[in-house]
């Protein structure tokens, strides 16, 4: 009887130290930027990236971060993806980069307004939200900001989109605004005046 007690016990603490470890909680990784980081975004557990002020570009391969940018010399405020060889950011004065597997190039922006926010539902359906109601819109060619008003001036701060007629943007003063493609309008679910 003993016997099983002790066994009991054994397998008991094998099963709880690993799941006690497992929830440690969160570790603080240091020495690879100093500068504000403002978004992060990944594909897998091995293909994470974070953007942030001076153009800083961390990438983590699931084992390491490291260190890069996109050569623009830009804030960057958001980063998005559809794949680990198709990534998005987006920031200062309408800086648009995109990640093509190997390396990180300009992509023409439509606007001079920063960008605060980018996601989108396909590679070639890819929206960014800025100031003054800027909505920048991706079809897989080029960037326009005629394909879809916001009709308010407010600071867009965030987009989500299911599809290219299921686009949510919030901003500043609670605006709240949703586009079903049923006109280029997007219209507006909420503001606080």
């Amino acid at each position: 009887m003993k016997h099983i007690a002790y066994t009991i016990l054994a397998i008991t603490l094998i099963i709880i130290i690993p799941l006690r470890a497992a929830q440690a909680g969160w570790t603080q990784v240091t020495g690879v930027t100093t500068d504000t980081l403002l978004d992060i975004w990944g594909s897998s557990a091995s293909d994470i990236w974070a953007v942030g002020y001076s153009d800083v570009v961390l990438h983590y391969d699931g084992s390491n971060w490291t260190q890069t940018s996109t050569g623009l010399g830009k804030d960057l405020h958001a980063v998005w993806g559809r794949s680990a060889s198709d990534v998005f950011a987006v920031g200062a004065t309408g800086t648009i980069a995109h990640y093509n597997g190997t390396s990180w190039s300009a992509m023409t922006s439509t606007t001079t307004e920063q960008l605060y926010d980018v996601w989108g539902s396909s590679s070639s359906d890819v929206f960014a939200v800025g100031p003054n109601g800027v909505v920048v819109h991706y079809n897989g060619t080029s960037w326009s900001t005629s394909y879809l008003k916001s009709n308010t001036g407010e600071i867009l701060e965030g987009v989500w989109a299911a599809s290219s007629t299921d686009v949510f943007a919030v901003g500043d003063n609670g605006i709240s605004l949703y586009y079903d493609g049923s006109s280029s309008n997007m219209n507006i679910i909420y503001c606080y005046v």
